[in-house]
């Protein structure tokens, strides 16, 4: 008797560790527990690697507003140049904005098969963005003719005078 009281203690518990965090009253299989916990770290990991590099788009549009008001019309093309940079940094902006305010990590009683194609999808919707922000950081470094070293000096150097 104790072994099997034993035995459905040990299955109740299982269930809750081996069952996706997000599962609606039907059985989860640990394929699927898998899928969604995989899925989640993904869609995170996208998230908080694009999300550091908000503050390296602000800081170059900030710096493309203030060369636009340095050059103030004595050079046309870089202005227009500038002009584009900063258009093309708000729109990485506001992506990433706009992505996290669309969404929702799914509810604790959602259906798994559900919660796998929401997190299938919004991996590929945060990876875009992702991409969108690092593709944008590349330009606006050619734009200010910086290598990547530079960039990472400037960066130390902001840290050690914090």
């Amino acid at each position: 008797m104790k072994f099997f009281v034993f035995l459905a203690l040990l299955l109740v518990s299982t269930m809750g560790i081996v069952g996706c965090q997000f599962f609606e009253n039907a059985p989860v299989t640990v394929a699927q527990s898998k899928s969604c916990d995989s899925l989640l770290r993904l869609v995170n990991s996208d998230h908080d690697v694009a999300m550091a590099k908000m503050g390296d788009l602000m800081k170059y549009e900030a710096r493309a507003h203030e060369e636009i008001k340095q050059i103030n019309g004595s050079n046309p093309t870089r202005k227009e140049t500038l002009t584009k940079t900063i258009e093309v940094l708000s729109a990485a902006q506001n992506a990433m904005m706009d992505w996290m305010n669309n969404y929702a990590e799914p509810a604790k009683n959602e259906n798994a098969d559900r919660v796998i194609k929401y997190l299938t999808e919004q991996h590929g919707k945060v990876l875009t963005v992702k991409s969108s922000i690092l593709g944008t950081l590349k330009q606006a470094e050619i734009t200010f003719n910086e290598s990547p070293e530079q960039v990472a000096a400037t960066q130390i150097d902001s840290l050690a005078s914090n």
